[in-house]
């Protein structure tokens, strides 16, 4: 509207009065209609907090939201300077979107398919060990358990990464492409659960690997992963390991995934820019 005023020269009142130099809406700014609350969660001294949607437009639709108000009245000047600076605050964090996240699921595939092609076994693939680099690009690191070869036995079992481990590893201490898979499938799972812990409601590692190879234990889908991906992820959790698909077909899997949410992020955007002209 701004810029439809600013660009015909038109005015805004029967003043005349005309836009110049208009200032635009910052991205972070919203409509007061693009908010609706459902649902109050709590309440304090100088505000409340409500669950509610947030409107992204007609391409993306409705997502969840905590919102939180200040009291109309009695609140004090420095109170709401408080509460402004915590928003300013929120606006500097940036939380992974589903596009990163299939991303760096992406970049870690990618590199795990060059080991694979290498015949290199990297027997340590977990969140820990990636790396965020530059353009958002992740890189594996910490190839201080890798080996060259096919299949390799580890006798002593000892000081290891349970909770990443394949039933196969579990059992006999048998490493391989394979089982690197399996580990690439829980560190899907970290990157879809904000870095949790994988079966963090269970201490005692002993029971961990119990249940994984009597196959009552299995990791929860997270929320918000993407059917697609959730089943790439189920495909590099399977028990048999000559199931489980090579590195290089689940790169070129989640390459195609990144690739088609880029297309449909851009496309938003151009949408986004010809409906607010």
């Amino acid at each position: 509207m701004i810029a439809y005023h600013s660009r015909n020269n038109l005015p805004l009142s029967a003043d005349q009065i005309c836009i110049k130099n208009g200032v635009e809406k910052s991205e972070w700014q919203l409509f007061h209609e693009q908010v609706e609350k459902t649902r109050k969660l709590g309440e304090g001294a100088f505000g409340e907090v409500w669950e509610g949607t947030l409107s992204l437009g007609v391409f993306r639709g409705r997502i969840p939201v905590a919102i939180k108000t200040l009291h109309s009245s009695a609140i004090s000047t420095d109170e709401r300077i408080k509460f402004l600076r915590e928003a300013n605050l929120m606006l500097k964090l940036n939380h992974p979107t589903e596009t990163d996240r299939v991303k760096y699921c992406s970049d870690i595939a990618s590199g795990l398919a060059y080991l694979e092609m290498m015949c290199v076994i990297h027997r340590d693939v977990a969140a820990r060990n990636c790396l965020l680099g530059e353009e958002e690009t992740v890189k594996l690191s910490d190839f201080g358990l890798s080996l060259l070869g096919i299949e390799y036995r580890e006798k002593h079992m000892k000081n290891v990464p349970i909770r990443w481990l394949a039933p196969e590893t579990l059992k006999g201490g048998r490493y391989s492409t394979k089982t690197d898979v399996w580990s690439f499938g829980v560190t899907m799972w970290e990157i879809f659960s904000d870095g949790a812990h994988p079966y963090g409601d269970i201490e005692d590692n002993r029971e961990i690997r119990h249940g994984v190879l009597e196959q009552r234990l299995k990791l929860n889908d997270p929320i918000g992963m993407p059917a697609e991906i959730l089943e790439v992820m189920h495909g590099c959790l399977l028990f048999q390991a000559e199931l489980r698909p090579p590195f290089h077909e689940l790169a070129k899997t989640l390459e195609i995934q990144k690739d088609a949410r880029l297309r449909k992020n851009r496309l938003s955007a151009i949408l986004h820019g010809i409906l607010h002209i």
